[in-house]
């Protein structure tokens, strides 16, 4: 949801996966079909990968699961960041207001 310095091609990858969510879960829509989308958004997962992760694999687990049985479409699974991405949304939609005649 964050823009991350010197990680571009991950940043435009990640942005591109929640584009594309948004796409599918659409098209789905108008076509009536019984498929859901939903994109996850996890954080910083604790895995062999990364040991200083502050979210247990177990808990995206229950999120995602959780997500697929409610169809939600966007799944979080902490808190973490929230302001800033909160920050980031408000300053897009302000920008609205800048729109010239």
């Amino acid at each position: 949801m964050l823009p991350l310095a010197r990680l571009g091609p991950y940043t435009v990858a990640k942005h591109g996966v929640l584009g594309l969510s948004d796409v599918l879960r659409a098209e789905f829509e108008d076509l009536g079909a019984p498929v859901g989308v939903s994109v996850v958004m996890p954080g910083m997962v604790k895995t062999g990968m990364n040991p200083i992760g502050t979210v247990e694999a177990s808990t995206v687990a229950t999120n995602v699961i959780d997500a697929v049985r409610h169809d939600r479409p966007y799944v979080f699974t902490d808190g973490q960041a929230a302001a800033k991405v909160e920050a980031r949304f408000a300053a897009i939609v302000a920008a609205r207001q800048d729109v010239l005649p």
